[in-house]
């Protein structure tokens, strides 16, 4: 059977300058380096094995009379620069809201138009327990049939109702702009304007405006998170009948897409907890206090170390470990991936330099990817 994940190992080193000189014993809290798989001594790049090493953070070797072993360096799987298929850079990526405008022209007197604001997405899901969606009707007032009326009022009405409505005023931010492109600040008192062409166009933008609610400490309990989907706007138009072919004039265009975050610090966080539960290093997920007073007692340094509400970059090596004794005497081999967690805009040069050159002087002809 294939099996196409890889077990993973996660770092987070205080900073990519490898050690040049010693051991892994002499490895300084949170400092790295290559060293030969045999010997532990520190290398440069070679095609031999050798394995990645992370100082220990722990200030104690000991909890206790009997859990011990706490500043031994943390290690990597021997890495054959034979067996690496991948080495991958991955750059985090900035949450950022999605924009939409709302583009309003050709509006009639004497008739009402009904914009239909969806929001879709997990925060919405969450305070809701279903999508976020209202209609809005705006009617322009008496006049003869036909007559056009100053767009901006239908834009205003639009903007009000979304602002004002309890379930949507915490989710959007809204911007109107007159049919001579000028912002409106003042929604109650805009003056109207009475000379208006079939050409004159007013804008509702509409943002999302959704801002996570979180402690500062997650107790990681189900209904303690961190949100990483993003809201994203549908909009849509019919007339008073109900008709959407019927609405002319009125249109809508993305202008700025929703972006997901990616490499947040409470994803780094959790990737060292679960690695340090590999280790049979226990992190108590339950707000008991028995189990908050055990991680005060077990506490991983590393884990105090990371900036939660900032950006990391990753350093991916993909590598395997053949199996050349395997009870059912089919060749194997095993897929392991070390992530190497570094703060937004470090240089890692020096990690990827080395894995590349290990590579090239082993026969293998992996390059640097970058995503």
């Amino acid at each position: 059977m294939y099996f196409p994940n890889a077990f993973r190992k996660s770092f987070l080193p205080a900073s990519t300058t490898l050690a040049t000189t010693g051991t892994t014993a002499a490895l300084t809290p949170g400092q790295i380096g290559f060293f030969d798989a045999k010997t532990y001594q520190v290398v440069t790049a070679q095609a031999a094995p050798f394995i990645l090493a992370e100082g220990s953070r722990f200030a104690s070797d000991k909890i206790g009379p009997v859990h011990g072993g706490y500043q031994e360096s943390k290690k990597s799987k021997v890495i054959n620069p034979k067996y690496v298929s991948r080495v991958i850079k991955v750059e985090s990526q900035a949450p950022q809201t999605q924009k939409v405008q709302v583009s309003i022209s050709k509006v009639e007197a004497d008739k009402t138009y009904r914009l239909r604001v969806d929001l879709k997405g997990s925060p919405a899901l969450r305070f809701l327990n279903h999508q976020l969606y209202r209609t809005l009707d705006a009617y322009t007032g008496c006049g003869e049939a036909g007559a056009l009326v100053d767009p901006t009022t239908v834009a205003i009405l639009w903007a009000k109702q979304l602002t004002e409505y309890p379930l949507l005023k915490d989710f959007v931010a809204v911007t109107v702009y007159d049919h001579n492109e000028n912002e409106v600040t003042d929604l109650e008192d805009y003056a109207v304007d009475a000379t208006i062409n079939a050409n004159d166009t007013a804008v509702l933008e509409i943002e999302t405006a959704y801002l996570e609610t979180k402690f500062g400490s997650c107790t990681f309990t189900p209904t303690d998170k961190y949100e990483l989907e993003p809201l994203v706007i549908y909009t849509s138009f019919v007339d008073e009948t109900g008709d959407p072919c019927a609405v002319s004039g009125i249109s809508s265009q993305e202008t700025r897409a929703a972006i997901q975050a990616s490499g947040v610090g409470e994803t780094v966080l959790r990737d060292l907890i679960l690695d340090g539960r590999y280790l049979q290093n226990a992190y108590p997920d339950s707000s008991r206090v028995d189990s908050l007073r055990m991680r005060e007692i077990e506490a991983d340094p590393a884990l105090a170390t990371v900036n939660k509400d900032g950006l990391y970059d990753q350093v991916l090596i993909l590598h395997n470990v053949p199996r050349f004794n395997n009870p059912s005497s089919t060749f194997d081999n095993d897929q392991y991936l070390i992530v190497v967690h570094v703060p937004a805009g470090t240089s890692t040069s020096t990690i990827t330099n080395f894995i590349v050159n290990s590579c090239a002087a082993a026969g293998n002809a992996v390059t640097l990817e970058t995503v």
